[in-house]
């Protein structure tokens, strides 16, 4: 009996093993094991993975595919023919015939992959004649139209094999986020950071990191502190920060006057400051647009992203708002980082379909409510933000309104939300200040420099100097305008359209004459209440 013994003790140890490790916990938000997925980790998989045409794949409770926001694109074998992707699908041939397709007689079929099978016809395609036809999904060059993006890729070049089939071999594979590898439309991706840091965008140090988004976390740098912050860093040799001076003025600094800057190192720019109104202008002009650089867009219309416009872009547009409203006596504005983001996202729509829309409809590509809001609520232009500025003052094509400078010189300007992409931007128009002048003109009463005539395509000489008022009726304006005290300059008056940035405008357009340095020009408007006079005397700031 005792040779049983033994065996017998190891059959009542059996059951007390631990037979759950390593068995996956539904859900737990990590997919293991037998399951498809689990929560939000899809381990890679998308709609276009599992054979449909697009859509938002997600995960069940059961963790397994939930593939309700993948079924409405379609995927072959549906029965369904979705032409943007199929010639035919399962018994629907559509039209096509082997007669109409000039394959001779016969029968048409459709193959598994939703392509027509044209091997019935008495007479089918031949592979490699360079025409697609049939069966083939290409052929040569012809490949009917499709593309690496229109079969689920980031992008690359498509090829045509010897088979007549897709080679996709030089496409790129779309990214994910959240497998660690950078892909198209991504900044980074776990710890992938695509060799960035805090120190290279700018900071004094801390950890840079990743979001789940795939975007930046610059929270850690932030509290290290950068040239740009507002705050002044001494220990990093910063004498001033944007518009923190440390209570610096012109005249503290030994001028007459002017308007003392901070430069982008942090130290004083003392070029706004003079000894004179012509010093003081020209210095600040030739000063404020040194740098004219628009930075970078860090968002894709791949992924509908709208990102942001990286430094200084944003900065610089909205230093040449301010020097344009400078030049008029007008008090600067600032940026609001929610208008920021909606005219981010107004950018990123103009981008994605290639033109300018004060009113898109919902089925634009990368649709956004906000940006939505933004483009009917913004000046929109075809360039990145910096260039749109010197746009707007010019402001072609816009006879009857001259809105966008209207807006840009608007007592109730400000603050504005500033957007763009390397190729479309977005200025937030409508405002809640109140810098309470009677009336304001461009050019305005005092210095004004001559390259501010034409800093874009076109010229103020063709579009017209402005006057607007939102308290004076300029309805029966008379305008006067004569050179160094008594040569005529006469001009077309245009009674511009209300409420685009002031209640009452007109334009006055030189008629065989233009606007030249060294010259004195006074404008005299009667027929209005009170009567306006005033005196531009242009500048050429390049001598400064």
């Amino acid at each position: 009996m005792k040779r049983f013994l033994i065996p017998l003790m190891w059959l009542l140890l059996l059951p007390a093993c631990d037979d759950t490790a390593g068995k996956s916990v539904c859900p737990d938000g990590i997919a293991t094991g037998s399951e498809s997925c689990d929560g939000t980790d899809l381990r890679g998989a998308t709609c276009q993975t599992l054979g449909y045409y697009g859509g938002a794949l997600a995960c069940s409770a059961e963790c397994g595919w939930d593939l309700a926001g993948c079924e409405p694109s379609g995927r072959c074998g549906d029965s369904i023919v979705q032409s943007a992707f199929e010639q035919c699908d399962g018994t629907d041939v559509g039209l096509a015939t082997c007669e109409n397709l000039g394959l001779g007689t016969g029968e048409i079929l459709c193959t598994s992959n939703c392509r027509i099978d044209d091997s019935g016809c008495s007479n089918p395609a031949v592979c490699g004649d360079g025409l697609l036809q049939g069966s083939e999904l290409c052929d040569g060059l012809d490949f009917g139209g499709q593309t690496c993006n229109g079969l689920g890729f980031a992008g690359g070049q498509l090829a045509c094999n010897t088979s007549c089939e897709f080679d996709t071999s030089a496409c790129q594979a779309a990214a994910v986020c959240g497998d660690g590898i950078v892909g198209d439309g991504e900044v980074c991706d776990g710890a992938d950071l695509n060799g960035q840091t805090c120190t290279g965008l700018g900071y004094y140090g801390g950890d840079l990191a990743c979001t789940g988004a795939c975007t930046l976390d610059q929270a850690p740098c932030a509290a290290a502190g950068r040239c740009g912050d507002g705050t002044i860093q001494g220990t990093f040799g910063e004498v001033c920060d944007g518009a923190n001076l440390a209570g610096q003025t012109c005249e503290t600094r030994g001028f007459v006057g002017g308007t003392l800057a901070c430069s982008t190192s942090c130290s004083f720019n003392e070029s706004g400051c003079g000894d004179s109104q012509a010093d003081i202008v020209c210095g600040r002009w030739n000063a404020d647009r040194v740098d004219m650089n628009e930075g970078i867009w860090s968002g894709s219309v791949n992924t509908c992203s709208a990102g942001d416009i990286g430094a200084p872009g944003r900065a610089n547009a909205l230093k040449l708002v301010n020097l344009y409203r400078f030049l008029v006596d007008l008090p600067p504005v600032t940026t609001d980082p929610t208008l920021d983001a909606k005219a981010e996202k107004c950018a990123l729509m103009m981008t994605a379909n290639n033109t300018i829309n004060h009113f898109p409809p919902t089925s634009w590509t990368c649709y956004s409510a906000d940006g939505a809001n933004a483009a009917g609520s913004s000046n929109l232009a075809t360039t990145p933000g910096v260039q749109a500025v010197d746009l707007y003052m010019v402001d072609p094509g816009n006879p009857t309104t001259m809105g966008h400078r209207r807006w840009i010189l608007s007592n109730s300007f400000g603050p504005t939300g500033l957007g763009s992409t390397n190729s479309y931007s977005c200025m937030w128009a409508f405002g809640s200040g109140n810098a309470g002048k009677s009336w304001t003109a461009y050019p305005g009463p005092g210095i004004f420099p001559v390259q501010a005539v034409n800093p874009s395509w076109s010229s103020i000489d063709q579009t017209g100097w402005t006057l607007q008022s939102d308290s004076i009726n300029l309805g029966s304006a008379v305008v006067t305008i004569t050179m160094d005290g008594s040569t005529a300059r006469p001009v077309t008056i245009t009674h511009l359209g209300a409420n685009y940035g002031s209640s009452y405008a007109i334009s006055m357009i030189p008629q065989g004459w233009s606007t030249q340095a060294g010259h004195t020009y006074h404008v005299s408007v009667t027929g209005v209440t009170p009567a306006i006079s005033y005196d531009v005397e242009v500048v050429d700031c390049s001598a400064f």
